[in-house]
């Protein structure tokens, strides 16, 4: 069975660890398990769940003192309430981060299938997708390994943005026309913010290649001679694990002279260098404007 950490459960919940140690100690909201000779509690996905359900209604005005002396099957019903009378965002974010603990797929591609049809692409991942990414901490908090639920997760909507991206109309670009490289680095997995820009581009009606997730510099290099490639477009998360992000962006400048190189994703604020052919796009407010814009 999953277990999650304190830690864990602050990230998803955005009780601070010590609140919940009081909450547990007072109230008895729930008695996670110990390891380690008790220094660690260990919480199973019915205890996160429960633990949610408590944070959501605190959010939103109730008191623990109110909220603990609820039946679980209570809480579930005024939690249910309060969803539906939040914003179509919320109630969104809130059954997705459901779906995921219990690794139910039904459940999470009929709720993206809801968002996307409801609000539309754009809207479904600037609201609901992105939010829900950063709630789970996939995307910033990048110095973890992805737990399962996160993997999980992440395949489906990564599967809902391609499911989107095939539905464009189709463009018919000549052998001459100038291309975007959309690439991610070598060991850099993370690629729903690429998928993005890239639906955004094929949109907009840019003309674009999508080489996809960690693409070596050695594929780079190949594709840049093969095709006219006038832009190589790359997003990073993750921190490099040989070098630094200066290295890489060094590398990449001299692999492609002719080409502009624009550079999207957090770790953009650890770059200390600026090499002439480099664009920085600082926010992804900024990555969406420049691709949406772009001809």
């Amino acid at each position: 069975m999953e277990s999650f950490t304190i830690k864990d459960v602050e990230n998803l919940s955005g009780i601070k660890a010590h609140t919940i140690r009081v909450w547990e100690q007072r109230y008895q909201i729930v008695n996670p398990k110990r390891r380690n000779e008790g220094l660690h509690r260990e919480y199973t996905n019915d205890e996160l769940k429960h633990l949610l359900r408590i944070a959501f209604l605190y959010h939103n005005g109730f008191k623990i003192s109110s909220i603990a002396k609820l039946t679980p099957e209570a809480l579930k019903e005024l939690t249910f309430s309060h969803i539906m009378e939040r914003p179509v965002h919320d109630k969104y974010i809130q059954w997705l981060l459901e779906a995921m603990m219990l690794f139910n797929e039904s459940l999470f591609e009929s709720v993206l299938d809801q968002a996307f049809e409801n609000l539309g692409t754009v809207q479904a991942m600037d609201y609901v997708v992105y939010p829900y990414l950063q709630r789970v901490g996939m995307l910033w908090l990048t110095d973890n390994t992805m737990p399962a639920q996160e993997h999980f997760a992440s395949n489906l909507i990564r599967k809902k943005i391609i499911i989107c991206i095939n539905q464009l109309p189709k463009y018919t670009h000549q052998a001459t026309q100038s291309l975007t490289l959309l690439i991610t680095p070598e060991n850099e997995y993370h690629e729903i913010p690429l998928l993005y820009i890239h639906y955004l581009m094929k949109k907009a009606g840019n003309a674009c290649l999508y080489a996809g997730a960690s693409v070596p510099l050695s594929v780079v290099d190949s594709i840049c001679k093969s095709r006219h490639i006038s832009h190589v477009h790359f997003h990073v998360i993750t921190n490099f694990t040989d070098g630094t992000i200066d290295d890489y962006l060094h590398q990449l400048a001299r692999t492609c002279r002719k080409q502009k190189i624009v550079m999207s994703g957090p770790l953009t604020e650890r770059v200390t260098i600026q090499p002439s052919n480099v664009l920085m796009l600082n926010s992804f407010e900024q990555a969406v404007s420049y691709v949406t814009q772009q001809v």
